[in-house]
């Protein structure tokens, strides 16, 4: 009888010193991050000695800045400085830090999440309905153009699309962190594109320009790396 309870003793010790000895996880939400930004962020938190877990699921809708969310049940409270650290020596601020009491199951660990979102100059921040237009590939060799439609749909243009490739030219579009449109193709959720809003202003021979791109953040499957740019004279008074 003594020899098993020495046993159960033993099991249980070993249960507890592996509990103790497990990393923190951090799920890792970063599919506005170009993919160095992204590789420097992996580098960055396994550096720190933290299990990471990239995720290119949706944010949540109020996140707009960099965010860390942690399990209460977190076993390193000091782990949450060090990860904010780590990213603001990487230029992502962490602008919001709080507890997350539900949503995914893994929350009940030792976890944390999070979303990470580049930090840029907000003062002229594009409105949705600005975006409706149709823009036209610059800097690059395909004869392509895309229309972001009010109904919330997009297509591409341009080229004789075969059976497969007519699923990615058309679907649906949607502008829910500031500055970073989602392309939604029939195709599926792997297919997802990001793109970048930049403004600008350039001048011709005739007037000023006021311009608006669209800037991949990958490659896209029947765009390449092609920008995309809508035009708007300013004409003198």
């Amino acid at each position: 009888m003594q020899r098993i309870f020495k046993k159960i003793f033993l099991s249980v010790a070993i249960l507890i010193l592996i509990g103790c000895a497990s990393k923190t996880q951090v799920h890792v939400y970063a599919k506005y991050l170009q993919e160095t930004e992204k590789e420097a962020v992996m580098v960055e938190l396994e550096k720190l000695g933290f299990t990471v877990i990239p995720n290119d699921l949706e944010f949540p809708m109020n996140v707009t800045d960099s965010t860390l969310l942690y399990s209460p049940m977190i076993s390193d409270v000091n782990s949450i400085d060090v990860v904010a650290d780590g990213m603001n020596s990487l230029g992502l601020k962490i602008e919001s830090v709080s507890p997350l009491v539900s949503g995914n199951h893994w929350y009940t660990k030792s976890s944390i999440a999070l979303f990470l979102i580049p930090m840029k100059n907000d003062k002229n921040r594009t409105q949705k309905v600005d975006l409706v237009n149709s823009y036209q590939s610059v800097e690059c060799d395909k004869g392509v153009s895309i229309e972001l439609k009010e109904t919330g749909e997009y297509q591409f243009f341009g080229m004789h699309w075969n059976k497969v490739d007519s699923l990615l030219s058309k679907g649906v579009w949607e502008y829910r962190q500031h500055p970073y449109i989602e392309l939604r193709p029939m195709q599926g959720e792997s297919a997802y594109r990001y793109y970048e809003i930049v403004k600008g202003i350039e001048e011709d021979n005739v007037s000023k320009i006021r311009t608006l791109r669209l800037v991949p953040l990958q490659s896209h499957q029947l765009a390449g790396d092609c920008i995309f740019m809508f035009g708007t004279r300013i004409l003198p008074n």
